[in-house]
């Protein structure tokens, strides 16, 4: 492991020179000596076996003697070693980048103390009063425990239309965190929402939801909008909500 280490830190090392890359672009097409290597570069000869010095120490290019001529020669072995490198973490990195374009993430601070906001996600009466738009009425069902199930459906929509989510809560911890499973109208996967709630100050909070596995690119755009919007609501209602949970 530590010698494949040291090829890889050498072989890049001399991969980081545009002469030296050049040098091996000539070297794909044949044999060449030092001197028809030096002949595309204002450079003395003596800085040009420098450069055919560092690749014959990365295992790039091998020399060796014909008469006056030192003659070099590209060995493919080193470049093979960096590009099989090169594959095995370009598969790991775009998945990764795969997976992350699949998860929405929106953030807003809201003027409540933190043990507000969380009520408003998780009191079924003060959630109704900003989750969907005023226009619509809402019906919520919640068991707030792990494995609990919820559900909150829009009433009042044009005949055939339906516009709700629900699912199964994975995580609650009050008044940080909330983690559940959801499916939403019109979509046949199951999709990943968590709620974080930051203490700002003792009377603002950072609230941010990240949305993942998003079906499809249309959906993950749909759904930033819809946080974008639903949070928006919430930012609106903060401080109706906070003096009607006071009145309680």
């Amino acid at each position: 492991m530590v010698n494949s280490q040291a090829t890889l830190d050498g072989t890049y090392a001399a991969l980081a020179d545009p002469t030296r890359r050049a040098m091996l672009a000539r070297l794909v097409q044949g044999e060449a000596t030092v001197g028809e290597l030096a002949q595309p570069f204002a450079m003395s000869l003596p800085a040009i076996s420098k450069h055919v010095c560092v690749l014959e120490r990365a295992g790039l290019v091998s020399r060796r003697r014909h008469g006056r001529y030192q003659i070099c020669r590209l060995e493919p072995d080193a470049l093979t070693l960096a590009a099989d490198w090169l594959e095995r973490h370009r598969t790991f990195w775009a998945a990764q980048l795969n997976a992350l374009a699949d998860v929405v993430v929106a953030t807003v601070t809201v003027d409540a103390p933190r043990s507000v906001v969380f009520t408003a996600f998780t009191d079924p009466a003060v959630l109704a009063q900003w989750f969907w738009p005023q226009r619509f009425g809402t019906r919520i069902e919640l068991d707030l425990r792990p494995g609990g199930a919820f559900s909150i459906r829009a009433d009042g929509l044009p005949a055939g239309q339906e516009m709700g989510v629900s699912g199964t809560y994975q995580d609650v911890e009050s008044p940080g965190r909330l983690a559940m499973s959801c499916q939403w109208s019109g979509e046949s996967a199951v999709s990943h929402v968590a709620i974080e709630l930051s203490e700002v100050s003792e009377t603002r909070t950072e609230v941010v939801v990240t949305h993942s596995a998003n079906p499809s690119t249309a959906d993950r755009d749909g759904h930033l909008q819809g946080w974008r919007d639903c949070l928006g609501r919430l930012i609106e209602a903060s401080g109706t909500l906070r003096l009607a949970l006071r009145g309680q």
